[in-house]
């Protein structure tokens, strides 16, 4: 997972590279048909995602400015991306620039239903 914050807006993104046997449960009880990648583009399934992530963070004592209020969920690990250092840690920099797009897109959306504005 990737956390980010533009000091411009008032709440922070995430961007996840999620487990297809969960997303694809969330589906399932949802009952939302799809491909992994399909499901990891439903507005629905990132919700429930993101609510689910939130809840957990909320009860570990994360505020709520630590906690995302969206999300993009990537179906391709971020191995595949090059923005991981050979010892597995993100590289913020690069991955702000692979996922430049998304963030934007993520911010235009604003926050998704559930995420509290705190």
């Amino acid at each position: 997972m990737f956390l980010y914050g533009d000091p411009m807006e008032n709440f922070a993104i995430a961007v996840m590279v999620p487990n297809k046997e969960a997303i694809e449960e969330i589906g399932r009880k949802k009952n939302i048909a799809g491909t992994f990648e399909e499901l990891c583009k439903n507005k629905e399934v990132r919700t429930e995602l993101l609510n689910n992530l939130n809840a957990f963070t909320k009860k570990e004592g994360l505020q709520g400015f630590e906690q995302a209020k969206n999300v993009y969920l990537d179906p391709q690990p971020f191995l595949t991306k090059s923005i991981l250092t050979h010892t597995m840690k993100i590289q913020r920099h690069e991955a702000k620039k692979v996922f430049k797009k998304e963030l934007e897109d993520m911010y235009k959306e604003g926050m998704l239903g559930g995420a509290e504005k705190k």
